[in-house]
């Protein structure tokens, strides 16, 4: 009985002991683009107009810990498709999203990202519905990324938006804390 009883208290030491964040590579093999996710993630696929009437295959993987939702989005453009077209698509995906949260605009710096050509991060206070809807996640952080030369002479430009919905607090990580450390580590994993 006594062995027993250690077993069941070791067990619970161990799954107390797990980590919130549990970092991963998650590729996307369309786009040759590599991410770091903090768990596993769900994937999807849809059809979206970037570039006029012509469809282009959307790529998402997300997952939420910590108290916060990472997602990432990308699309590879037609061969052929000019850099002033590759970076309306970019700019009209941001107003979008944008639109979605329904904000304007948000604090936007240019960031390097492994791999792109150009990206930002655009930060955005969610208010009103946008906050209601996501209780406590009040803070979106926005990367849009945009790699000219496809690593395929056979592909066009591809887009990127990864999102971390949430806001971190401390200094440390726990089930419903999302740290600045790991807000960065979401964004330095992004690869495009």
């Amino acid at each position: 009985m006594f062995i027993r009883f250690i077993a069941i208290i070791f067990a619970f030491s161990i799954g107390a002991c797990s980590p919130v964040f549990n970092w991963r590579d998650v590729p996307f093999e369309a786009t040759g683009s590599v991410v770091l996710l903090p768990c596993k993630p769900n994937r999807a696929q849809r059809l979206v107009p970037l570039l006029g009437q012509s469809e282009q295959v959307l790529s998402m993987a997300g997952c939420e810990a910590g108290g916060a939702s990472f997602s990432v989005s990308v699309v590879q453009l037609p061969q052929g498709t000019s850099d002033a077209d590759a970076r309306m698509a970019l700019a009209r995906w941001q107003q979008a999203h944008q639109a979605t949260l329904k904000s304007r605009s948000g604090l936007t710096s240019g960031i390097a990202l492994r791999g792109a050509s150009a990206a930002q991060l655009v930060v955005t206070k969610l208010e009103g519905e946008a906050a209601a809807a996501n209780k406590s996640q009040t803070q979106s952080r926005s990367v849009f990324a945009l790699q000219l030369a496809p690593r395929s002479s056979s592909a066009g430009p591809v887009l990127m938006h990864a999102q971390l919905l949430g806001e971190p607090e401390g200094g440390r990580d726990g089930p419903s804390a999302l740290s600045a450390q790991a807000a960065d580590t979401f964004i330095a994993g992004l690869n495009l």
